[in-house]
């Protein structure tokens, strides 16, 4: 079955892109700034990944940010696609969140499978990361999250040991 996107709505913090039968394959989360917009994720519903989907979602997303006065991104993959595609633009600007967020990356290409971080959420510029793995539980537990943000304009605000053994922190990014 060939599937056809036909529209993409903005709706309730959400560029989507929808298909003929009315589901939603990809989006773009976003938070509305007057006169600015932050991009803030990008994601694909599990049964449509790997066809394209994120990218036409990002192509509509950044049509229609094009009105703002200034584009903030923290997604790795926007900032991906706007390299591939040789979109840049000087209204956008790529934040702390996606330096946090490509530095966990980082982290876990040289600290996997003993520690493991993970992007869980962002909300007002407190970002909250899972760390996982057979990390040393004494003192140097907390060099793990310094080392997520060691070039990243953040800091630890708490952290709280989780019953799987698994850390939530929890980062306050600086505004720049």
């Amino acid at each position: 079955m060939k599937i056809r996107v036909m529209k993409f709505e903005i709706k309730n913090g959400k560029g989507v892109l929808i298909d003929d039968y009315g589901n939603q394959v990809s989006w773009v989360i976003y938070e509305d700034r007057c006169y600015s917009i932050h991009l803030v994720e990008t994601h694909t519903a599990k049964d449509f990944e790997g066809r394209g989907f994120a990218g036409k979602a990002v192509r509509e997303m950044l049509k229609h940010s094009e009105s703002y006065d200034k584009i903030e991104a923290s997604c790795p993959y926007i900032k991906h696609w706007i390299e591939k595609n040789n979109r840049k633009n000087k209204k956008i600007k790529f934040t702390e969140l996606l330096k946090l967020k490509e530095s966990i990356d980082f982290f876990n290409r040289y600290h996997e499978p003993e520690a493991k971080a993970e992007y869980i959420k962002y909300d007002d510029m407190l970002v909250q990361v899972r760390f996982s793995g057979h990390m040393c539980r004494t003192c140097v537990v907390y060099d793990y999250f310094e080392d997520v943000i060691q070039d990243v304009n953040a800091e630890v605000v708490e952290y709280e040991e989780m019953d799987d053994g698994s850390f939530k922190v929890t980062y306050r990014l600086e505004r720049l």
